[in-house]
């Protein structure tokens, strides 16, 4: 828990593929955290899956549909 982040694992793993298509090297998702998120004034809470994404700390997947704009 790197950032002591209460998480919840899954009752089933979820198998997980790179942007490539190759399996990701944690194999598949096993947990997950609910957050708070704010963005400008947009706020929500949403579920996080939590494996590793290589370098990146986090992919915000709803950014492409949301119509909100980051600045």
């Amino acid at each position: 828990m790197e950032n002591r982040v209460r998480t919840w694992k899954l009752k089933e793993p979820i198998l997980l593929y790179n942007i490539n298509g190759t399996l990701n090297k944690d194999g598949s998702i096993l947990e997950v955290a609910m957050l708070q998120m704010q963005i400008g004034d947009h706020v929500e809470k949403t579920v996080f899956i939590v494996t590793d994404i290589g370098p990146e700390d986090v992919i915000i997947g709803w950014i492409g549909y949301a119509s909100t704009t980051l600045k």
